[in-house]
């Protein structure tokens, strides 16, 4: 089947106070909740950004003090790039064979094109069927036979894949364990070790204690893998600013989203503020209808469409030590000296022109206009 048409948006070059005046431009067209029971967003209509001559963000703070951040180059010891792939796999529902295969097809294309790293959406082993089971409580004994246990066939077999491909593959599927069903999603390591595991904390339409069918998690826990420190969130726990927070104070460096909604202009919002926020890389992959990636607080990439691997650099930064502050403070001090020359003789020679010593830019003034 022909893949829908990919749309790619990259803001890397647009201040934080342009999206911000976008965003209060654009409000009233955004979609409404889906009727769906956890569909929390519906794609918002297709945009797409070009980056500048610089293909840099530019904040207004730094502007104004006549600092361009395209100038500042971070040193190596700050960060790790890493590539990422995040795949947009729309899956069959109650089909595993099917959903297995596809994914499997997909992680091989993100392998070939480079990545280390990759997610699948929510649920997208056997198809996100929970809310068919809401809507008909019949079906929860098929549910639990189709869930998969940690050690069942289908995580073994992805397991198998990491191996072979040499990467990090995050899966997102039904986990039972016992006669009790989990929104679950693991990391599997290189190596084919599970290094993580992380169960949906927050479910869009509430909860009850009779829904073995639907259990929820009971921790917030961030795992170690190869690539550092990492967290998991899925689908509505991104919506809840304690959740991220609470994996960044527990060591994450990264945080994964698997999704099934819609990556709306809403949601890019709210993962540029989780970014922001706690100084952390995001990675969204959506079975509702693409992928966003946030590094360094500045949106990476959005790419809108099914079954799309969506692949870029992330930096991820280096974990909080001594040792660690201590080596990028020499490296600021190195780089501040020619700096503080360099920006005296500016000063000077816009003193002598009867300029100000650093030009003065107007404040920009934030309005819902």
């Amino acid at each position: 089947m022909e893949k829908p048409a990919a749309h790619r948006s990259t803001f890397s070059n647009v201040s934080r106070r342009q999206m911000l005046k976008s965003a209060a431009a654009t409000t009233a067209t955004l979609p409404t909740v889906a009727a769906s029971l956890g569909q929390a967003d519906q794609p918002a209509p297709s945009r797409h950004e070009s980056p500048n001559k610089e293909g840099r963000h530019v904040d207004a703070a730094d502007a104004a003090s006549g600092e361009k951040s395209g100038q500042v180059h971070w040193p190596e010891s700050a960060f790790r790039s890493v590539t990422v792939a995040a795949i947009s796999a729309k899956p069959k529902p109650w089909d595993k064979q099917a959903n297995a295969d596809k994914m499997e097809r997909l992680y091989r294309e993100a392998a070939d094109r480079g990545a280390r790293i990759a997610i699948v959406p929510e649920g997208a082993l056997e198809g996100y069927v929970v809310n068919d089971v809401l809507r008909k409580p019949e079906l929860a004994a098929r549910m639990l036979k189709e869930a998969e246990p940690l050690d069942g066939p289908y995580v073994m077999r992805f397991r198998d894949l990491a191996r072979k491909l040499d990467m990090c593959l995050s899966l997102a599927f039904a986990e039972r364990i016992g006669n009790e069903i989990f929104n679950t999603a693991i990391m599997i390591s290189e190596k084919g070790d599970i290094c993580g595991k992380y169960h949906k904390v927050q479910f869009a339409e509430g909860y009850h204690p009779s829904w073995s069918f639907n259990r929820l998690g009971t921790t917030i826990r961030a795992f170690d893998c190869p690539f550092g420190r990492a967290g998991i969130l899925i689908c509505n726990d991104q919506t809840n600013p304690m959740l991220p927070r609470i994996l960044v104070l527990d060591g994450a460096q990264v945080i994964f989203i698997p999704t099934y909604s819609g990556p709306s202009d809403r949601v890019v919002r709210r993962l540029l503020s989780m970014g922001r926020d706690n100084g952390v890389p995001i990675v969204l992959a959506d079975a509702g209808g693409g992928n966003v990636i946030v590094s360094r607080g500045e949106l990476v990439t959005r790419e809108i469409g099914h079954d799309l691997v969506t692949v870029a650099p992330i930096d991820i930064p280096v974990a909080a030590s001594e040792m660690a502050a201590r080596r990028l403070e020499r490296e600021f001090l190195a780089w501040r000296k020619p700096e503080m020359e360099k920006r005296y003789t500016t000063a000077m020679q816009n003193i002598r022109a009867g300029k100000p010593p650093v030009p003065v830019t107007p404040p920009v003034i934030l309005t819902n206009e």
